[in-house]
């Protein structure tokens, strides 16, 4: 069963957004909380800041407005599984809650050697970058993935929904009815009639961006088995340059390499169940429509 939850953090950035009020950072809100806990990198180097990026700070008083979803993460552990009497396998989809601030388990997307780290084309597009060490070998990890839906299009539709599918949709646009609305007795209109604005955003998994993912999986979790995708988040922020890093003893400051950037203040805006355990399915490409459903005639 797919489960689409729509985070708190979301919500408040949209009402700060409108009303012009500065998206201040909650305590336990941030996707990069949790990137050191054993069970996500069970090989955090000591000290922790061995070979990492110092990433800019954020003003909310001046930079709320460049807040946008334009980062994926993918993530595991959001299935179990019961065997009926025949042998057979259902899956069961834990879903979020929209007070959560992270995925269940946030899995690796790359997994590189300091001494032969990301540059060009792929690092441009890779963020979320911690260390770790493994047998005395220091690497970097990437967790994020930028993308950019600033060229999708707006789509606005009345859907009704049966059975928890959609049934009809219709293309909205205003009209001089809409302008001059008039009085109608909402305990007698239809229910399950829903306003829906959405864009639709596309991403693609290379075959060899798979296998960057199971080789990350095998080095941090000990099995390619562990590359399970169930769950996508969609994450907002803002990309800034990186111009500092710890030495990869930890204990110094030196200069980024050029062209390094990181995505300050992430936060989970959307997530999305899914399940593609990808030592089989490989290569995928999908699109994702996201957006803001309200029921047609209002809620009490």
């Amino acid at each position: 069963m797919k489960s689409i939850t729509r985070l708190g953090a979301l919500n408040r950035l949209l009402v700060c957004l409108a009303w012009g009020i500065p998206f201040r950072i909650h305590p336990n809100s941030l996707v990069t909380d949790v990137l050191d806990d054993a069970r996500i990198n069970p090989y955090v180097p000591t000290p922790a800041t061995a070979g990492r990026y110092i990433e800019a700070d954020f003003d909310p008083d001046t930079e709320t407005r460049d807040l946008k979803v334009s980062m994926i993460m993918i993530g595991r552990g959001g299935h179990s599984a019961t065997i009926d009497n025949d042998g057979e396998i259902s899956p069961i989809t834990f879903p979020h809650k929209a007070t959560d601030t992270g995925m269940f388990l946030p899995m690796p997307l790359l997994v590189r050697p300091i001494t032969s780290d990301l540059t060009g084309d792929e690092k441009a597009k890779y963020r979320l970058r911690r260390t770790m060490v493994v047998n005395n070998v220091l690497y970097a990890v990437y967790f994020g993935r930028i993308f950019d839906a600033s060229s999708s299009e707006i789509i606005e539709v009345i859907e009704t929904v049966v059975d928890g599918k959609v049934a009809t949709s219709t293309p909205y646009i205003p009209t001089a009815n809409d302008a001059r609305p008039q009085k109608e007795d909402i305990s007698q209109t239809a229910t399950n009639i829903y306003l829906r604005t959405y864009a639709a955003v596309g991403f693609a998994f290379t075959t060899e961006e798979i296998e960057d993912i199971l080789a990350a999986c095998e080095l941090m979790y000990g099995s390619k088995e562990k590359a399970v995708i169930s769950e996508i988040a969609f994450c907002f922020g803002k990309d800034k340059p990186v111009t500092q890093m710890y030495s990869n003893a930890g204990t110094t400051v030196i200069n980024a390499p050029s062209n390094s950037n990181e995505f300050v203040t992430a936060h989970i805006g959307i997530i999305e169940s899914t399940f593609k355990p990808t030592i089989y399915t490989g290569a995928f490409r999908d699109t994702k429509n996201i957006g803001i459903s309200e029921p047609l005639f209002g809620a009490r």
